[in-house]
């Protein structure tokens, strides 16, 4: 809301449609529908970079004894999943 409590509903909008294509993108790759290196390229990042920063934030997160749960790992670990 902006001073005069009135919503930015343009940009409300877009965060929605931001997340509901990531949800996407996340169904399509589990499903293997779609690769993870060509959604992350779709993005314009550069997968190896973006794999050497996730490894390097968990190291730094293992070694100040820090546990954040992943979607991921969460998803593979429930009974459904097994």
């Amino acid at each position: 809301a902006d001073a005069e409590g009135r919503t930015d509903f343009a940009g409300l909008q877009e965060q929605v449609a931001r997340g509901l294509v990531t949800q996407a993108t996340v169904a399509e790759i589990e499903a293997g529908l779609n690769s993870r290196a060509k959604a992350v390229a779709e993005r314009g990042w550069n997968i190896e970079t973006l794999d050497a920063e996730i490894a390097a934030d968990r190291l730094r997160e293992t070694s100040l004894g820090l546990s954040f749960a992943t979607p991921a790992a969460s998803a593979k670990e429930s009974p459904a999943h097994v």
